[in-house]
């Protein structure tokens, strides 16, 4: 007994000592504390009398501070680490999930809020793309790409849902003391292995370079990030103000969710073996055809049928996708590419959010605009 009991320990201990296995631990911890109540918040900034305009502005704020932000984090990883820059993160969102709570007796600034969220996001997320790059493997990527992708979302798959149950018979606020216990537990796995810290050269000269030598990564990256922001920022909106109910809200992220894992580990397989860009293609002619029926589904059945179908089709172009950016991140400086890529996820976002401003509430132009984007991909 006592000898079974030493291996299983040795083996836990040299999982948490791989550092590709620290990541996928810590990301599944941090996504399914955020899918908890991320899908919530611009209902519930509707629920506290905010107009949808206003929704919209704060993701655009958001965002916008996302890009500068993420020079910081790049830079400050250059002194404290990656994984230490991934730390800052943890109080940075406790402080947008408090100052959310609070919103609803005092009147905080929502802009103050939104640039708490995009600060968080660019020191989370710029750490996490170097640190995957650096410690993912060339012939494995995309394998390893889906493992980094479906543990989050398996481990999420009912948290949406989750979410909303205990928001409306437990209230907000308990809902947010679970998701700050999680996000604690979530960054410890990373320290135990040593610290990296990275060596940049930032020059616009560069950035240029990078776009000469592929135009179609960057621009293909602005449409997969604008077909994204859709989906998960207007798509659950309109499915709130359609169906009258949280839960419905609930039950399209975790629809999501499931649509997205049926088949992401054999896709990820599949793409170190074939033509990740066949798959690509696939994935963009077939979510293309999901968001284009969207425009005309306002029963609740069709609503979670596409969004399951959505959630699918979208992983033939995510995971191929994403294993292509990796393998280029670490051909280059790894570091400064990873930013340049920003650009263009910033880009895409923005451009999205401020057409479908001037079009609020006309749901059908952002629907299309999200078909039009997937096609792109049919072309990559």
């Amino acid at each position: 007994m006592y000898h079974l009991h030493h291996h299983v320990h040795f083996r836990y201990l040299r999982i948490l000592k791989n550092e590709l296995y620290e990541l996928y631990i810590a990301h599944t911890l941090r996504w399914f504390a955020i899918s908890l109540i991320n899908i919530f918040i611009p209902i519930y900034l509707l629920g506290l009398g905010y107009a949808l305009n206003e929704v919209l502005m704060f993701y655009i704020v958001e965002f916008a501070v996302v890009l500068p932000m993420s020079f910081i984090s790049v830079l400050i990883s250059t002194r404290v680490g990656l994984k230490h820059t991934m730390l800052f993160h943890i109080p940075i969102l406790l402080s947008f999930f408090i100052g959310l709570y609070f919103l609803q007796t005092i009147k905080i600034p929502l802009p103050l809020l939104a640039f708490l969220l995009g600060t968080e996001a660019a020191m989370y997320w710029m750490p996490l793309h170097s640190l995957f790059a650096k410690d993912s493997h060339k012939i494995h990527r995309g394998e390893e790409v889906a493992k980094i992708s479906i543990l989050p979302k398996l481990a999420a798959i009912f948290a949406p849902l989750m979410g909303g149950l205990i928001a409306v018979t437990l209230g907000f606020g308990t809902l947010l003391i679970l998701v700050m216990l999680i996000l604690f537990l979530s960054i410890i796995p990373l320290f135990f292995t040593k610290e990296v810290k990275p060596h940049v050269n930032f020059s616009l000269r560069k950035f240029r370079l990078f776009f000469r030598e592929d135009p179609k990564f960057f621009f293909a990256t602005m449409f997969q990030y604008a077909e994204g922001i859709i989906e998960t920022v207007i798509w659950p909106i309109f499915v709130f103000l359609t169906l009258k109910s949280i839960v419905s809200v609930g039950i399209v992220g975790t629809l999501i969710s499931v649509g997205s894992i049926v088949f992401m580990f054999s896709i990820g397989k599949l793409t170190d073996k074939l033509d990740r860009k066949f798959f690509i293609r696939v994935g963009g002619i077939t979510l293309a055809a999901a968001w284009f029926a969207r425009i005309f589904f306002t029963e609740p059945i069709l609503i979670y049928l596409i969004t399951f179908l959505g959630g699918f089709f979208a992983i033939l172009i995510d995971i191929p996708f994403t294993a292509i950016t990796y393998d280029k991140a670490s051909r280059r400086s790894r570091d400064e590419f990873i930013l340049y890529r920003e650009i263009a996820v910033t880009t895409g976002r923005l451009l999205v959010l401020i057409l479908a401003l001037f079009v609020v509430e006309k749901f059908i132009v952002s629907f299309s605009l999200a078909g039009l984007a997937s096609l792109f991909f049919l072309f990559f």
